[in-house]
């Protein structure tokens, strides 16, 4: 679903936030 794909989204951008 579109809603696992933002959760997964906000995980990568967190990691390349870093």
């Amino acid at each position: 679903k579109a809603i696992t794909i933002v959760i997964f989204c906000e995980g990568v951008a967190s990691l390349l936030d870093k």
